[in-house]
């Protein structure tokens, strides 16, 4: 019985989609394992964040949750990439930490660079209230000051970016939503909130600055991508070429 060729090639596209499908989730679920991992912990002793590279070992490295409270140990061993874990189960994701220790950052620094310059600053103030609204970090520069708002999920919501820009206050955005980012070690993550210009977005500045265009993909969003592409390159020919028939 002979099968309609459109019939064949539509099992044919059916199956590529199906594996691309099931290639996609998998890639998804190996960035996602990889980026909630908890990097960053409170240090009880020194009431500061820290990265679990300057960690003890263990329950040793006297550390708790930033989202929960609950007490963390030192994950570093010789396999598994070093992360923080609950002692307790729980669901945290980091986010609370990367949003506070990139505030730290700020404060324990003089500079930091925005698309089209770069801004020599003093006099950090957090969470201060500035008339309705409430900046992450503000800033002088000068006799001027300068706000900041760290994004780790949600962008700036839009009545925020009015009240900013009807009030003609300086501000800007640093985007740090990529769940990769959450991981890196502490000198990296320092210079992508200090050093770099990609991932911050102008909300309002008088003078007009033109943004920066974005940077690539890391290497390892590369390396998932093509090697899902090669793997579907090679179930598709294998689909696609007759069975030898001995």
């Amino acid at each position: 019985m002979k099968i309609n060729p459109l019939r064949r090639v539509a099992q044919i596209l059916a199956k590529i989609i199906s594996i691309y499908l099931i290639l996609s989730i998998f890639v998804a679920k190996i960035s996602s394992a990889m980026s909630s991992q908890i990097a960053y912990a409170l240090h009880r002793e020194s009431n500061k964040v820290i990265h679990v590279s300057e960690a003890k070992r263990g329950l040793l490295c006297n550390c708790q949750c930033i989202e929960c409270g609950s007490e963390l140990e030192a994950i570093k061993g010789d396999v598994r990439e070093h992360h923080f874990r609950h002692v307790e189960s729980k669901t945290c994701t980091g986010e609370t930490a990367i949003h506070l220790f990139a505030k730290q950052i700020i404060a324990d620094s003089t500079i930091i660079r925005i698309p089209g310059r770069k801004l020599v600053y003093s006099n950090v103030r957090m969470e201060k209230w500035l008339d309705t609204k409430r900046p992450d970090i503000t800033v002088s520069i000068g006799e001027e000051d300068v706000h900041f708002e760290i994004r780790v999920s949600n962008a700036v919501k839009e009545n925020k970016k009015q009240f900013y820009y009807s009030g003609r206050y300086k501000c800007v955005e640093i985007d740090l939503s990529d769940k990769e980012i959450w991981t890196l070690p502490l000198e990296e993550l320092k210079e992508i909130i200090l050093e770099k210009s990609y991932n911050k977005n102008i909300i309002y500045w008088e003078e007009e600055i033109e943004p920066l265009p974005k940077e690539g993909e890391s290497f390892f969003e590369i390396f998932l991508k093509v090697s899902a592409f090669l793997i579907l390159i090679v179930l598709s020919l294998k689909l696609f070429m007759p069975n030898k028939r001995h």
